[in-house]
């Protein structure tokens, strides 16, 4: 018999503090950046002043009109004519997006994993020191990743999956107008459909696929523009093995490959973590493996697939490989995580002190990070 959690909504509430907590705490340590003022500025512009200047002051128009997608300005610019544009107005937005994560992430995995498991990946993604990063920066990468679990958590309403269609394209649709790895949202969709037992009784892949078509067609409309379209962002690396390293060290430590916030930590610390992590994704696994195959597909879908398509990209139009571009698969790992958390708590009571260990060390970690000088 698997103990009691207690009171479920008391301890997500705690939880969500103290999301709100560690992002409130130094939100106005860093110094606004360079992506930040560029956003800031936009959003005083109109919609056909934005693109006037994208299109006639700055190279590589096309890449640049895609990251720079409006949805993200036209929210900001209906916030900064509320509360004005300073440092801590400009960033509490992000904040807020931040704990609605957590709580958007609980949902999904309450559905997947079960009420330990969502406490377990709610405690995650509230102390992960990425996510706090992102969420006290001005940014859209906050909002994509709550319109992706949003989209997520409608889809979960059916055992089966694909719940909720209509109202999960308008979320696709906002994502892909957020960020155009938004896209990739729905992709996860679309291949997780192709499993239903009953894929073409309803419109659910072809939804799936119209925020796809449309960044497609945008894409050739743009690509059409000689002289103004460039296809690469040249201050990527090029696709490597080192690649994956940046991922993990983006997502597990919080350093930002290419931004103010990179963080020099110590190779010691890196090790320790990435292996801690890694053991409990497996952990997981293999729980899931025995108890909830389909579950597991899912997850590894949602990690991999997306990974796999910016790898396949990559190689064509040169690197796309930017960690925080691909913030929308970093649940499904901490869903991993999670569900080796929950195995490992639902035993004796020693394993459950490893556990609470685990998550202890793990807000002492995201401390530490948060207050670790930028390089």
């Amino acid at each position: 018999m698997t103990p009691s959690l207690g009171k479920p909504r008391l301890l997500l509430l705690v939880l969500l503090l103290l999301a709100l907590g560690v992002r409130l705490w130094g939100l106005t340590r860093q110094a606004i950046w360079f992506d930040e003022a560029v956003l800031a500025s936009f959003a005083r512009l109109s919609t056909g002043e934005w693109h006037a200047y994208l299109r006639d002051s700055v190279p590589g128009f096309f890449w640049i009109a895609l990251l720079k997608a409006p949805l993200p300005l036209l929210l900001l610019r209906g916030w900064t004519s509320l509360f004005g544009q300073g440092e801590v107005a400009l960033r509490l937005p992000a904040v807020l997006l931040g704990v609605l994560a957590v709580v958007l992430l609980y949902g999904v995995a309450r559905r997947l994993l079960g009420e330990r498991g969502a406490m377990w990946a709610a405690a995650l993604l509230a102390l992960n020191p990425f996510h706090v990063y992102v969420s006290q920066q001005l940014s859209e990468y906050g909002l994509l990743l709550c319109l992706s679990l949003g989209s997520m958590l409608l889809w979960l309403t059916r055992p089966e999956g694909g719940g909720r269609p209509w109202a999960r394209a308008g979320l696709n649709l906002a994502a892909l107008g957020v960020h155009p790895m938004g896209a990739l949202v729905p992709g996860v969709q679309l291949l997780l459909g192709l499993r239903s037992p009953r894929p073409w009784r309803r419109l659910t892949l072809w939804l799936e696929a119209l925020p796809l078509a449309l960044i497609m067609l945008y894409a050739a409309l743009l690509a059409r523009r000689p002289g103004e379209v460039s296809l690469t962002l040249g201050w990527v690396p090029p696709l490597g093995p080192e690649s994956l390293v940046a991922l993990s060290r983006q997502f597990l430590h919080g350093g930002m490959t290419h931004g103010h916030l990179a963080l020099e930590t110590p190779a010691a610390i890196q090790t320790l973590v990435l292996a801690a992590s890694l053991a409990l994704a497996l952990a997981g696994v293999v729980s899931l493996r025995s108890r909830d195959p389909a579950t597991l597909v899912r997850l590894l879908v949602w990690a991999l697939a997306p990974l796999v398509a910016v790898a396949a990209a990559s190689t064509v139009s040169g690197s796309l490989w930017v960690p925080r571009y691909m913030i929308f698969t970093l649940p499904a790992w901490l869903l991993l995580m999670a569900a080796g958390l929950a195995a490992l708590s639902a035993g004796s009571w020693p394993r459950r002190g490893v556990a609470s260990a685990l998550l202890a060390a793990g807000l002492g970690a995201c401390l530490w990070l948060h207050n670790a000088p930028p390089e």
